[in-house]
């Protein structure tokens, strides 16, 4: 097994960074509980071992299937002001989805940077935003599951911060990550299970089955979640990253909410599945996810934009029709969307 000179200079780079940087920072204190020992978060519902190990293995082994260089948005959305009567997505994304209802703009895991990595060097998207930036409307909400660069992305929030100055609600401990890109983010952090309001809307930070980290040794610091949005439409439930492992996770929403309107969920990420099963869904775990949660309306989410696993762009199509096909799931039920194509769901 050949190890490059890159990959040795990019690890030494990472842990160098990480012990300078990280060896005092604590994104937070508290109590201990079922899901956090003092110092670091972890599953309670499903063990996700540390995979470090096996991370090293499959990228200095990996054979992933070819991705394009580029591709054409066939349309951006250019989606109105404000949407009232119904729940309006627009799939801008990987996991970003812009949320319209309640006359209130909802912003999920916002990434418009060409690039997800640290010091910008991670894997370059293939396809632009759905909407562009000048035409997203005011952000109201803007909800952050967690971390990783592909979900907590600095630029933008900079960016929205500067332009909006929406309210950012994110599970506990990222709120000292974003406060350290700008000091003026109007960011709340919330435990699993905790709810706050805003104007007509409950935001539930819900459980997930992932984990966390932007360095080496912070790995855990922060906690992972999924979020459950009450309005007047139905609810709607946006699963961040999440594996399925015993569907704990997702009977947690089914058992608090019953029954969710519209259901944003990730299908993509997850070859080979021995090293991704745990913290990725894919499309037949979607299916699972989907009638577990009792969900009227399924968006896949987390699909066609950035190459972070083995499996091809075709793939993740071709196995979620297939995943669709066998799990009896009306396509008009459970849509993947094109990066731009929007979806009222009235």
């Amino acid at each position: 097994m050949k190890i490059t000179a890159f990959v040795l200079l990019f690890v030494s780079i990472i842990l160098t960074a990480g012990y300078w940087y990280l060896d005092s920072v604590t994104y937070y204190k508290g109590e201990k509980t079922d899901h956090f020992d003092g110092k670091v978060f972890f599953n309670p519902y499903d063990k996700v071992k540390n995979r470090f190990s096996k991370f090293l293995k499959w990228r200095m082994n990996r054979n992933p299937a070819p991705w394009p260089d580029y591709l054409e948005v066939e349309n951006y959305d250019a989606p109105p002001p404000t949407f009232e009567g119904g729940i309006r997505a627009s799939y801008v994304g990987h996991a970003t989805v812009l949320l319209q209802v309640d006359g209130i703009n909802i912003l999920t895991d916002p990434v418009f940077s060409k690039r997800v990595g640290p010091f910008g060097m991670g894997p370059k998207r293939v396809i632009d935003p759905g909407v562009k930036l000048e035409d997203l409307p005011k952000i109201d909400v803007v909800l952050i599951s967690h971390n990783h660069y592909d979900h907590m992305d600095k630029a933008t929030i900079k960016t929205l911060v500067a332009r909006d100055n929406p309210k950012f609600i994110t599970p506990l401990g990222n709120d000292a990550i974003i406060k350290s890109f700008t000091s003026k983010a109007n960011v709340e952090s919330l435990d699993w299970f905790q709810s706050i309001e805003l104007d007509s809307l409950v935001i539930n930070v819900m459980p997930a089955l992932h984990w966390s980290s932007r360095f080496v040794l912070d790995r855990n610091k922060a906690l992972w979640s999924s979020f459950v949005v009450e309005t007047s439409a139905g609810n709607i439930y946006f699963a961040g990253d999440s594996g399925y492992g015993s569907g704990t996770v997702y009977e947690a929403i089914r058992d608090k909410f019953g029954d969710i309107k519209l259901a944003l969920i990730p299908v993509g990420t997850y070859e080979p599945r021995d090293f991704m099963m745990m913290v990725h869904n894919n499309p037949d775990d979607a299916m699972r996810a989907f009638r577990l949660i009792n969900a009227e309306y399924g968006m896949a989410i987390h699909h066609s934009v950035f190459q972070l696993s083995d499996e091809s762009i075709e793939q993740q199509h071709s196995d979620f029709i297939k995943a669709l096909e066998e799990s009896d799931v009306s396509p008009k039920n459970f849509k993947m969307l094109k990066v731009g194509e929007p979806w009222v769901v009235e």
